[in-house]
């Protein structure tokens, strides 16, 4: 059956708004937002936007794709340099808006921080391997060569029977 030239209008409304959508959700990402941060955006869950975000990388040409790796490494890179930043900084404790001291007057480091700040390395650099594909299963070939030996025990004179 034929379709008229309304219901093919209506079709090419169609595609180009689901395109539309398409780069709209690859531009929220590259700016660093969260797939539930697109979903509030457009009404859908986040589950909704990981689907449509992965169908759209789909479609990239390769050098597009390149182009959104090294966008992205960098991001990483200015997140890892922020959080060195934070690293060589020094932090103490505070507790209700005062500054925890000991008998002598000296401060506490406050090594919460710290550890927080380091398990958002581990989490940068996970993304960084994911990004790069050194995640990926490594197919391996092991082979064996196996020897079997016949051994004759003869009689029960105990003469050796290896021979």
């Amino acid at each position: 059956m034929a379709q008229t030239s309304e219901e093919r209008k209506a079709t090419a409304d169609k595609q180009q708004a689901v395109q539309e959508r398409r780069a709209a959700i690859l531009r929220l990402k590259r700016e660093g937002k969260t797939f539930e941060e697109i979903g509030s955006v457009f009404g859908v869950t986040k589950q909704t936007v990981h689907k449509i975000y992965v169908k759209a990388l789909a479609a990239i040409p390769a050098m597009e794709i390149d182009l959104y790796r090294a966008e992205q490494l960098e991001r990483l890179d200015d997140q890892l340099r922020r959080c060195y930043s934070i690293l060589d900084s020094k932090h103490i404790i505070v507790s209700n808006g005062r500054v925890v001291r000991d008998e002598d007057g000296s401060t506490f480091d406050d090594d919460d921080i710290v550890l927080r700040t380091l398990e958002q390395i581990r989490r940068i650099e996970a993304d960084r391997r994911l990004l790069l594909g050194l995640n990926a299963a490594v197919k391996a070939e092991v082979s064996q060569t196996v020897t079997t030996y016949q051994i004759d025990l003869g009689d029960s004179t105990g003469k050796d029977a290896l021979t």
